[in-house]
């Protein structure tokens, strides 16, 4: 096998370079992308890089294009040179006219020179290594030349459907609900009580699936009620923190104190302190987990105690065990989830299961107001069935927050508007 590199200002440039040198047979290794320097050495261009391969069974019995009338000798087999695993062009068209029919059966399998070798270890093993190169090859371009079409959401058939519940599916399918859920839903609104599919009935079914939690529950006797908030990066608790607190320092005068252990970033406890002195409310700083148990002792007579957490991806394993390691110390007596209303629902879905693993026993959902679609919040309060608590549509100390109700998000779905709770 002949293996060699060509370089152009193009793909389809180098590709003609290809088939000029190698023949129609070249099996295309790799493609990228490259910068080479212009004249001088002044400044820099982009280019293209191919390295392809000539499988020379292929082209035995076949003269090359270039010698046509005169007989051609076989060249003996060389070493092979090392071959990177193969990455994929962005251009499917040149690939598409390049496929090899190599590529359509393993190499080597009759190849004389392989057949040589079959004794050397060496030689076999770069063999089998390539013949896994090349069948991956072979995956990835027939992905690229013959890409699947996309299947259309599986949707159950509407039991004898009224003018109005086509409309309604569509709505929800705008709002981001999720094609199986929406068509459930019309479903049921279509054959229950009246059987139209009336929004008012698709509203109730919405409102069946919306499960809510109420507000914080109320300390019991002279133990304060511990509250912590945990969730992913960047979607707003310390904000949500500060809302909660002067929510019930002002409208239900309550003795509230904040404990933070977001020491990561040193805005947070700043902006939290800064909050904290507005409302006159006090705020303790822990740095470990054993700080944090000693801090909630410091207070004086407090009757909510909010916990403001430090963010943390679900992807990481270490921050998912630190975070488990700090509730098991501060023995919260309610863990919400804050996620923010404009992530993809696969995300969503994605970070409650994994947030499960240290107890979230409720949702916040921030940023209603940076969003028109509300069918993520659907479909992660059905999938997960965890409650939700609060909803937050702004960036307004304390009064951008409001109590979750199911009546209140079922509008939010069919409306995708935000409005006062």
């Amino acid at each position: 096998m002949k293996v060699k590199k060509y370089q152009a200002s193009s793909y389809r440039d180098a590709l003609a370079q290809v088939r000029q040198d190698l023949g129609p047979d070249a099996v295309i290794l790799t493609t990228r992308e490259i910068s080479r320097s212009r004249f001088l050495g002044i400044g820099r261009r982009r280019a293209v890089e191919i390295v392809a391969a000539q499988d020379i069974r292929l082209r035995e019995g076949r003269p090359d294009r270039h010698d046509r009338g005169r007989a051609r000798p076989r060249a003996p087999e060389r070493a092979r040179p090392h071959v990177s695993s193969p990455a994929i062009s962005r251009d499917p068209q040149p690939l598409a006219s390049a496929t090899p029919s190599a590529l359509r059966e393993p190499f080597g399998a009759s190849s004389p020179a392989a057949a040589a070798a079959a004794g050397d270890p060496a030689t076999r093993e770069r063999l089998e290594e390539l013949e896994r190169h090349l069948s991956t090859m072979r995956v990835a371009l027939d992905a690229v030349v013959h890409p699947a079409e996309p299947t259309a959401p599986v949707v159950p058939p509407l039991s004898e459907p009224g003018p109005e519940l086509g409309p309604l599916y569509r709505i929800l399918c705008e709002a981001d609900v999720s094609p199986a859920l929406a068509a459930e839903i019309v479903l049921a609104a279509g054959n229950g009580s009246g059987g139209d599919g009336r929004p008012e009935a698709v509203r109730a079914q919405l409102v069946e699936r919306l499960v809510t939690s109420g507000p914080i529950g109320r300390p019991e006797g002279e133990k304060p009620r511990v509250v912590a908030l945990v969730g992913p990066t960047g979607v707003g608790k310390t904000t949500t923190i500060a809302k909660l607190a002067g929510e019930y320092t002002f409208m239900h005068n309550c003795r509230v104190g904040l404990l933070t252990v977001d020491t990561y970033r040193v805005a947070a406890v700043e902006q939290l302190r800064t909050f904290a002195k507005i409302m006159t409310v006090p705020v303790q700083v822990a740095a470990s987990p054993r700080e944090a148990r000693e801090c909630l002792d410091k207070f004086t007579r407090p009757e909510l105690i909010l916990v403001d957490t430090a963010g943390r991806s679900q992807k990481h394993d270490e921050q998912v065990r630190a975070l488990q390691k700090l509730l098991a110390a501060v023995e919260p007596d309610e863990v919400h989830l804050v996620l923010s209303a404009t992530t993809k629902s696969r995300d969503l879905i994605d970070v409650v299961k994994r947030f499960r693993e240290v107890g979230v026993d409720r949702m916040i959902f921030t940023k209603l107001d940076e969003t028109n679609s509300y069918g993520p919040v659907l479909n992660v309060a059905v999938e997960s069935g965890l409650p939700i608590s609060y909803v937050t549509n702004g960036q307004m100390v304390p009064e951008d927050i409001a109590l979750a109700t199911p009546g209140y998000l079922a509008d939010l779905v069919m409306g995708g508007r935000t409005r006062d709770a």
